[in-house]
């Protein structure tokens, strides 16, 4: 189905749309009522209030019920997405799908040369030993005009990406992956970075998770294109099984945060990369 198709259809299904935001409201007044002390206001569209948790300080005893809530929130989207709704998959997932998935390296982590290029290969060397097994953020960009992003033949569209806005010095356009949440604002998910050998050997079949926070505002949440009403890009996507065949390099952001644009290239052309730079 077309994504023209799946718009008009979407915008005729107004009774799904308040009953997908009112299940994550329901989550969030049962866990309002059971812990009245946990937290003073349910939701906020004030995301500086919330507070980010990371992977260790989630798996602490107290913080259970609250670990419990954040993957009933993403588990009701994934319920909507995946399992209830065709169209909403199609959105996300199908040939025709509108959005493109790219994960910023150090978005919101000002690294130095040497630490951006150390990371850069720990992440091609993954994608090439296919061990893309933990949850990653990315932003999503919903189709600027009539061009799509690919040809549906699995080559991508350079002039496409001439305008899309750019949020650190290497984006990795993935060409593979499950989208399991997807909100306007940050998230608030857990860092990855912040792992330590325990969370990592506990989650060493899954993948470690990356959960939204339950104070999130169920109006910052897209389950599909009419809840796109607050602009083509995406703040936050939470992808899993993911890989990767393409690049963006920022003059912007190298020049800004001192890195050797031709370092990178070098790096991508060793591997057999394509990139793009803008």
């Amino acid at each position: 189905m077309k994504f023209s198709s799946l718009k008009t259809a979407f915008y005729e299904s107004v009774s799904r749309d308040s009953t997908r935001r009112r299940g994550i409201r329901g989550h969030q007044e049962r866990l309002r009522k059971e812990n009245p002390d946990l937290f003073s206001t349910l939701p906020t569209h004030n995301v500086s209030d919330i507070v980010q948790m990371d992977h260790p300080s989630m798996n602490k005893p107290e913080n259970a019920k609250l670990k419990s809530l954040r993957r009933e929130m993403k588990g009701h989207w994934n319920h909507w997405v995946h399992n209830v709704s065709k169209e909403f998959d199609d959105f996300w997932h199908g040939i025709d799908s509108p959005i493109l998935a790219v994960h910023w390296v150090n978005l919101l982590d000002e690294a130095s040369e040497a630490d951006t290029l150390r990371m850069l290969e720990q992440y091609i060397v993954r994608n090439i030993e296919k061990d893309n097994k933990h949850d990653i953020s990315c932003v999503g960009y919903m189709e600027f005009g009539s061009q799509p992003w690919d040809d549906n033949n699995g080559n991508w569209i350079e002039s496409s990406f001439k305008k899309l806005p750019v949020f650190s010095p290497i984006g990795l356009v993935l060409n593979k992956r499950t989208v399991n949440w997807a909100t306007y604002s940050d998230a608030w998910t857990e860092f990855i970075s912040s792992a330590g050998e325990k969370e990592l050997d506990y989650y060493k079949s899954s993948g470690l998770p990356k959960r939204p926070s339950v104070e999130l505002s169920p109006d910052f949440v897209i389950f599909g294109p009419e809840d796109m009403n607050l602009g083509n890009i995406i703040n936050e996507l939470i992808v899993s099984k993911y890989e990767w065949n393409f690049a963006i390099i920022s003059k912007v952001y190298c020049r800004d945060r001192g890195i050797d644009i031709k370092k990178i290239k070098s790096m991508f052309d060793q591997y057999g990369i394509n990139y793009i730079i803008r």
